[in-house]
């Protein structure tokens, strides 16, 4: 699969700094939105891979992406018999932490608010916002945005469908307002069962208001 992959890095001006286990850790150096539409590609490519795949009864392949744009610090890390050159500091960890998430959350591409670039980039993704999300070392929630271009068509169709109702479900969590998050999420899984975002946030209200 890397093969696959690896290409697609370099063709949108990303540079691979490391291989961790099964995941690739990249950086977009020039242009953050590179980041997303480069993510995006390899979703789409890892589609057409797992059709393969089928077609010979083999299981399918899943990947999560976290993406975020800020600061990093450049450096050679270890000791004097071993070394390595890396990048490290909160941006890399918010990033670690969208990979996380995004398994959770059965999402493709998860990116941070400040990774959107200018208007005419930021016109060739597909994405909804999920508001402000809790991560781990963070005092105050991160604005998460979701890209889903790679996902099937007829799922693509329902996200923005259903996006109206989408933005009050996640204003209404947000504000805390359980019982109404509870009953447009009702509401939205009637139309759209199958948003595994809408399904998770269902997980995190408060067990207490269940049955209002």
């Amino acid at each position: 699969i890397w093969g696959l992959l690896n290409p697609v890095i370099d063709r949108h001006g990303g540079i691979i700094d490391k291989y961790i286990g099964d995941s690739i850790m990249a950086l977009f150096p020039d242009d953050k939105v590179s980041a997303v539409l480069a993510a995006a590609e390899m979703q789409k490519l890892l589609q057409d891979f797992n059709a393969l795949r089928r077609q010979q009864g083999l299981f399918q392949l899943r990947m999560g992406i976290g993406i975020n744009a800020g600061i990093l610090n450049l450096g050679t890390l270890g000791s004097d018999k071993r070394l390595n050159t890396t990048v490290i500091g909160d941006t890399v960890n918010v990033a670690s932490r969208l990979e996380g998430l995004s398994k959770q959350l059965d999402a493709q591409v998860l990116f941070t608010l400040n990774t959107l670039g200018q208007k005419a980039q930021t016109a060739m993704l597909s994405y909804r916002s999920l508001g402000k999300w809790p991560l781990k070392g963070k005092e105050v929630g991160v604005p998460i945005l979701e890209e889903y271009s790679a996902q099937p068509e007829s799922y693509r169709r329902y996200i923005e469908a259903q996006l109206p109702l989408f933005k009050q479900i996640i204003h209404a969590f947000e504000a805390s307002d359980t019982q109404l998050c509870r009953q447009l999420i009702r509401q939205y899984q009637l139309l759209f069962p199958e948003d595994a975002v809408v399904n998770y946030l269902e997980t995190r209200l408060p067990h207490a208001q269940r049955g209002n």
